[in-house]
C-alpha cells in the first residue's frame, strides 16, 4: 500500500512539499475540474516522470498500479482507421495481431492437410465385406472376455470392476486399455483376495494415538513449600506466646467468629473479656495468616480438578482401546495405586485447611504417573505399527493388480485378437502414423496460438460481462458486439446498426471505464486479463461527461469492489483504492451509505480509521492544495443545513410554519451557497451570479444581500427581523435557480430528497 504521497512542482502544485498523508485502504478526493486530481493519478501511474514528487510504499515494498484516467482511455481504446464503429481494447491486442494472424493461416494449412489424409483414409477403407469382418471379429471376443469378468463375479475383489460390469464393449475396451500400460505385479486371484481381506481388516483397526498424562501441575502442587510449612499467627503479639504455646491457632482462628456477636463476653465461659482482647486476636490472625490459608485452598482446589481429570482420562483410555493394544491389567493396577496416592493428598490439603499446623504428609505420585505413562508409550507403538499397516495398503495398487489379473487370464485371447485386427488394418497403417504426425502439428500450433490469445484482451467473454451490466441496469444507448473476425469490439446501437461516429465523449468514458472495471475481476475470475500481481487501483474522474443513471452505475460498481478488498476472509489482490472526482454527487454515492460504515471503523482510541481517508483538492489563485479529513467532509453539517431547508419547504406547503420558525434561515441559505460553491467549488458569491441567466442575476443578487443581512447582520432590543413567509417562499425558489442555472440540478435534487440517496 501507499502510505504517504508528497506533489511538488508539477502542474498546478508550486514548491512546496504537498503532503497527502495517512492513506488508508480506501481514499477519497474530491476537487474541482482543474483543481489537480489527474496530476495525482499521473503520478501514482509514473512516479519516475514526476522527479519532484515521491510515493513512500508501506514496507518500501511497491506494488503494481492500475490507472483508470484520460490516459488510459487514450492508450487502450482506439478507433479503427478501416472499419468505422470497430474498437480495440487493450494494448497487447494491437501488437500481437500479425501473430495470431500467422498462426491461424497456419492451423488452417495444417488442417487441410489433415483433412486430406482423413480422405485418404476413407479412399482405402476396408472393402464392405472386410468391416463386416472386422466387427464380427470384435463381437466374437467379447464373450471370451467377458469370462474373466464372470471370474471374478460376487469375490471381494469384483467392486474394481464397477463401471464395466454392464456392458461387455466398455469391459472388452478396458481390457485392451489396460494390456497397453498395466504393469502392476501379477498375483493370484487367492492372493489378491487375501489382500483385500486384510486391507479391509486394517482399516476396521485403526485407532488415535493415546495422548500421555501431562502431571506437571499436580508435581508441583505436591511440592509447594506452603504444604510443609507450619502456618500460626503474628508471634509478636501480646497473646502469641499462649496460643503458639497451646498449639490452639486453629481453635482460636474458628473461635473469632463468633467474638464478633458475643457483646464483649467469652462465647464459651460467659465472662466478660479483657478490654482490647478482640483486637489482640486480629493482629494475632493478620494478613499474611490470611494469605496463606487462601493458598492453601486454591492449591487444594487445582489438584482436585487434576484427580478429576486424571481419573476421566484413564478410564477413557481402559474403555476404548483393546486388550491387543493395551496391558489393561497392568494399567488398572497403576491406577488403583495412583488412585490411592491422590486420594491420601486430598484428604491431608483438606485437614492442612482446617488445621494450619499440622505437618506435611504428603506422598509424591511422580514416580507412579511415569509408570503410567510408560504403559501408554508401549501401547502408542503398537498402535503407530497397526495404523501404518493399514495405510499401507494402497486401494490403487490392488485396483490395478486385479486388472493385471484379468489381462493375464485373457493374455492369449487378447495376443490373438490384436493379430487379426493387426491383418486387417495393415493397409490403414501409413495413414496413421500421417495422421498422429499432423495431429501434433496442429496441437502445437493451438497451443501457440493460445498463448497469443492469452496476451491480448478476450473479446467474447468481456462483451457479455458488460452487456449483462448494460442490461440489468436498464441501460439501452448501445451494447458491445464482436467483429467479423472474432476478434475486436464492435460498438452498435440496440437495432444493430454501427455507431460510427456518433459515439460521444461520455459513451466513450462508460465502455472504457466497464473494459477497466472487468479487467480487475480478470485475476479472480482465472480469465484472459489474468491480472498476477497485488495492485493499487486509481479511479480518476470517471463519471467525467456522463449523465447521472451511469454516474450511477460506474458508483455502484466500484462500491461493490470495497467489500472484497477490507475482507478479512477473502485475500482480493486490489488492497488499496483511489477515487479522485469532481462530482460531488459521485462523492456522496460512494461515500454516503449504509455499508461505508462497518468500513470506517474507530481504532481503540476513538481516533481516525482503519479503512478510509477523505480530501479535498483546492485551487486558488492557480495553485493547488490539498486537505485531509479525518470524517467525511461532505456529509456532516452541510447535510444538516439542507434538511433544514427541505424542512421549511415542507411546512410551508403543507401549511404547518410560523413565521417565528424561519428566523434563521437565511443564514442557512447563506452558508450552503458559501459551502457549495466558495468551499468546494472555489467560486465567490458573485462568481456565482455571473454564471446565472442575466434576467435572474437581480433577484439572486438581491437574495445574497438579504442572506447576508439576515445572517451578518446586527440585532439588538430595537430590531428584531422575522422574515415574512412569502418572502421566504420566494428566496426559496430563487435559491433553487442558482443551482439549476448553474448546472448542479442533480446536487439540489439529491439534497432535497427528489432522487433516491443511499
Amino acid at each position: 500500500m501507499i502510505n504517504d504521497i508528497i506533489v511538488k512542482n508539477v502542474a498546478t502544485y508550486d514548491n512546496s512539499d504537498h503532503l497527502i498523508a495517512n492513506l488508508k485502504k480506501l481514499n477519497f478526493f474530491y476537487g474541482t475540474n482543474g483543481s489537480g486530481k489527474t496530476t495525482i493519478s499521473r503520478i501514482i501511474n509514473s512516479p519516475f516522470n514526476y522527479k519532484d514528487s515521491t510515493i513512500q510504499w508501506e514496507n518500501n515494498r511497491p506494488l503494481n498500479c492500475m490507472v483508470y484516467n484520460k490516459d488510459f482511455i487514450r492508450k487502450n481504446f482506439q478507433q479503427s482507421s478501416n472499419i468505422p464503429g470497430v474498437f480495440t481494447l487493450g494494448e497487447d491486442s494491437i501488437e500481437n495481431q500479425q501473430r495470431i494472424k500467422e498462426l491461424q493461416q497456419s492451423l488452417t494449412v495444417q488442417q487441410k492437410e489433415k483433412s486430406e489424409i482423413l480422405n485418404g483414409i476413407v479412399e482405402i477403407e476396408l472393402p464392405q465385406e472386410q468391416l463386416k469382418q472386422k466387427e464380427d471379429l470384435k463381437e466374437s471376443f467379447f464373450d471370451l472376455f467377458w469370462k474373466a469378468k464372470e471370474d471374478l463375479d460376487k469375490t471381494a475383489i469384483d467392486i474394481y470392476l464397477q463401471g464395466f460390469k454392464g456392458s461387455k464393449q466398455k469391459f472388452f475396451e478396458k481390457v485392451l486399455e489396460e494390456s497397453h500400460k498395466s504393469k502392476s505385479q501379477l498375483k493370484g486371484k487367492s492372493q489378491l483376495l487375501s489382500e483385500q481381506e486384510e486391507y479391509d481388516d486394517a482399516k476396521k483397526r485403526e485407532l488415535p494415538i493415546i495422548n500421555l498424562i501431562h502431571a506437571e501441575t499436580i508435581n508441583a502442587i505436591e511440592k509447594a513449600k506452603i504444604l510443609s510449612e507450619i502456618i500460626v499467627g503474628k508471634d509478636n503479639t501480646v497473646i502469641s506466646g499462649l496460643i503458639n504455646k497451646l498449639n490452639n491457632s486453629p481453635w482460636v482462628n474458628q473461635g473469632r467468629e463468633y467474638l464478633s456477636h458475643s457483646d464483649g463476653k467469652c462465647p464459651f465461659c460467659q465472662q466478660e473479656l479483657p478490654e482490647g482482647f478482640l483486637q489482640k486476636i486480629e493482629d494475632y490472625f493478620d494478613f499474611t495468616y490470611e494469605e496463606k490459608i487462601k493458598e492453601l485452598k486454591r492449591l487444594l482446589d487445582d489438584y482436585q480438578k487434576q484427580v478429576v481429570d486424571i481419573d476421566e482420562k484413564l478410564t477413557g483410555i481402559l474403555d476404548k482401546y483393546p486388550d491387543s493394544i493395551l496391558d489393561k491389567n497392568q494399567l488398572q493396577a497403576k491406577k488403583s495405586e495412583l488412585d490411592k496416592i491422590l486420594q491420601h493428598n486430598t484428604t491431608f490439603m483438606k485437614e492442612k485447611v482446617a488445621m494450619p499446623t499440622i505437618e506435611n504428609k504428603i506422598q509424591q505420585s511422580k514416580g507412579i504417573i511415569q509408570g503410567i505413562n510408560t504403559i501408554l508409550t508401549e501401547s502408542n507403538s503398537t498402535i503407530i505399527a497397526q495404523n501404518e499397516r493399514a495405510r499401507n495398503f494402497n486401494k490403487e495398487k490392488i485396483k490395478s493388480e486385479v486388472w493385471r489379473y484379468v489381462v493375464d487370464f485373457l493374455k492369449s485371447d487378447i495376443k490373438r485378437y490384436v493379430q487379426q485386427v493387426s491383418e486387417l488394418e495393415k493397409t490403414q497403417k501409413e495413414q496413421i502414423r500421417n495422421l498422429q504426425k499432423i495431429n501434433k502439428e496442429i496441437t502445437t500450433t493451438e497451443q501457440l496460438l493460445q498463448q497469443e490469445e492469452k496476451k491480448k484482451t478476450s473479446v467474447l467473454p468481456t462483451i457479455k460481462k458488460i452487456n449483462t451490466v448494460l442490461k440489468q441496469f436498464g441501460f439501452t444507448n448501445f451494447k458491445l458486439d464482436k467483429t467479423a473476425d472474432g476478434n475486436n469490439y464492435k460498438i452498435v446501437r440496440m437495432d444493430g446498426s454501427d455507431v460510427g461516429d456518433t459515439l460521444s465523449e461520455g459513451e466513450v468514458s462508460f465502455v472504457t471505464f466497464l473494459y477497466f472495471f472487468f479487467l480487475l475481476q480478470g485475476r479472480n475470475e482465472k480469465s484472459d486479463f489474468n491480472i498476477e500481481e497485488e495492485a493499487v487501483v486509481v479511479f480518476d474522474d470517471p463519471v467525467s461527461s456522463l449523465d447521472n443513471n451511469i454516474l450511477f452505475i460506474v458508483a455502484t460498481l466500484i462500491r461493490s469492489l470495497f467489500g472484497k478488498m477490507i475482507s478479512k476472509d477473502t485475500d482480493y489482490y486490489v488492497k488499496q483504492l483511489f477515487v479522485l472526482t469532481h462530482n460531488i454527487y459521485f462523492f456522496h454515492e460512494l461515500t454516503n451509505f449504509q455499508g461505508i460504515a462497518a468500513l470506517n471503523k474507530k481504532n481503540k482510541k476513538g481516533k481516525g480509521n482503519k479503512n478510509v481517508a477523505y480530501y479535498i483538492i483546492k485551487k486558488v489563485n492557480g495553485q493547488s492544495t490539498i486537505v485531509s479529513y479525518d470524517d467525511n467532509p461532505i456529509k456532516t453539517i452541510y447535510q444538516v443545513l439542507w434538511e433544514q431547508v427541505k424542512n421549511a419547504e415542507k411546512n410551508i406547503q403543507d401549511g404547518n410554519i410560523r413565521e417565528i420558525d424561519l428566523i434563521g434561515l437565511p443564514n442557512v441559505l447563506r452558508r450552503i451557497v458559501e459551502y457549495y460553491f466558495k468551499i468546494l467549488g472555489a467560486l465567490s458569491t458573485e462568481g456565482v451570479i455571473k454564471q446565472l441567466p442575466e434576467e435572474t442575476r437581480i433577484y439572486a443578487r438581491s437574495l445574497l444581500m438579504y442572506l447576508n443581512t439576515s445572517s451578518h447582520g446586527f440585532m439588538d432590543e430595537t430590531i428584531d427581523i422575522i422574515p415574512d413567509i412569502e418572502l421566504i417562499r420566494q428566496y426559496l425558489k430563487i435559491f433553487k435557480s442558482i443551482f439549476y442555472s448553474t448546472g448542479n440540478e442533480a446536487h439540489y435534487d439529491m439534497m432535497m430528497g427528489y432522487r433516491e440517496d443511499e
